[in-house]
């Protein structure tokens, strides 16, 4: 087994053998599920996982198979994301006479169906736009369905704009009633932007232009191109917060919009976002979310974000032809990964809280290891060119071993209690 101290960061083998390392160990905790997501059991500590995390587990794993040219896991991932979209409905929130019901009560919100959404888009990108599941549903029909499942909260009849951070406009909760997320609304830049370069259709054009006006116009990037939380309808006042996956996935979309466009102003503005994501979270040119600071180290049971902001400034990397960028880019990653392999076991099990050194290593730090080693492929120009295995069509998809419950059978649960 090779071992952390054996990493050569001027040798590709040497960071492919420690990028997989770190994948395997990331995927032991998908022990196969009927509903295609790691089980969440709602705990506090770091066995409590979240359903939008297995959302961002697929694209982080797909990303890594694509720079990497390790096709081991991409009929594991495919077969998740079958699970997950309900047969032939291929929708996350499940055949229309549902959706509201799985939203509410299964907790699935725009930017989770969106996380979700973005490992099938890679799909797409990787093996063509006619691509089946593995239940030969079509790829293109998940990525679609979530698309437009979105963009039914696309809402201007207050602050000028915006998708809602939740789809449940009777929740008690205000916040989750009335917020517009600033994540939300990047995802959907890059979920547009890449379906426009792909199929050519003027409206993904037309709807990533116009949600990224909105971003700008709402006042939730600032003149410094800090960037926060969302805003809150009716009154529109912005919540502060800010966190680095905001400047990593939009500045993806922008690097998509220019190259859809040859417009050269939203690359540009890419820029400004990652140049002060830089200046708000690294230390020492180390990747640090604010938490890590402000607390011994994050929450046990939810990934930070920075894995998730990696993941969109390296697509931007690997989009950017300007060197004072890519210089930058690559510092950081160079820095990041120095500082993890200390916090790491001899199979890639690493800690998260990657400048101070403390926190526990699970499957939420794993997240961000993968997604640093992923970003380490690409700086380092250590990507294979291999034309990875699509996933094939089986007979049955479901898992070799499960306790879990689909989703669709807890929403039928549900509705005979409420009915009888």
């Amino acid at each position: 087994m090779l071992s952390v101290l054996a990493l050569d960061l001027n040798s590709a083998a040497s960071i492919l053998d420690a990028a997989q390392q770190t994948a395997v160990s990331l995927m032991k905790n998908y022990p196969g599920s009927n509903d295609g997501s790691i089980p969440q059991n709602g705990l506090e500590d770091s066995t409590g996982v979240q359903w939008y995390e297995s959302g961002i587990l697929w694209m982080t794993v797909l990303e890594y198979s694509r720079n990497s040219g390790d096709s081991q896991f991409v009929q594991t991932v495919s077969g998740a994301l079958a699970n997950a979209s309900y047969g032939a409905s291929a929708d996350f929130l499940g055949p229309g006479s549902i959706q509201q019901l799985t939203a509410t009560l299964l907790g699935k919100w725009n930017d989770d169906i969106a996380w979700w959404a973005m490992a099938p888009m890679t799909s797409l990108e990787l093996f063509g736009t006619e691509i089946l599941m593995p239940n030969k549903v079509p790829f293109k029909n998940l990525v679609i369905n979530t698309y437009t499942d979105i963009w039914q909260q696309w809402d201007t009849s207050s602050c000028g704009g915006g998708i809602y951070w939740s789809r449940n406009r009777n929740a008690t909760n205000l916040k989750q009633r009335y917020y517009k997320s600033t994540i939300t609304n990047g995802q959907y830049v890059l979920l547009s932007a890449r379906l426009y370069k792909l199929f050519k259709m003027q409206y993904y054009l037309d709807r990533a232009k116009q949600v990224y006006q909105w971003i700008k116009s709402s006042g939730l990037i600032t003149s410094t191109w800090d960037i926060y939380d969302g805003l809150t309808t009716p009154t529109c006042n912005i919540t502060q917060d800010h966190y680095v996956y905001q400047p990593g996935i939009l500045s993806a979309g922008l690097a998509y919009l220019t190259n859809a466009t040859n417009d050269e102003s939203y690359i540009q503005d890419a820029y400004k976002l990652f140049y002060q994501a830089q200046k708000l979270y690294t230390v020492n040119n180390v990747w640090t979310d604010f938490c890590e600071v402000s607390k011994p180290y994050c929450a046990d049971n939810t990934a930070t974000p920075k894995g998730a902001g990696l993941l969109g400034f390296t697509m931007l990397y690997q989009m950017s032809s300007d060197q004072q960028f890519r210089s930058a880019f690559k510092q950081t990653v160079l820095a990041s990964v120095e500082k993890m392999l200390p916090q790491c076991d001899t199979q890639y099990n690493c800690a998260n809280t990657w400048y101070t050194g403390k926190g526990p290593a699970n499957f939420h730090t794993q997240l961000n290891a993968l997604a640093l080693m992923n970003a380490l492929i690409v700086v380092s120009d250590a990507s294979k060119p291999t034309q990875l295995q699509p996933p094939q069509p089986v007979a049955s998809i479901q898992p070799q071993k499960s306790s879990a419950v689909t989703h669709y059978s807890l929403v039928c649960v549900f509705l005979t209690l409420f009915w009888v």
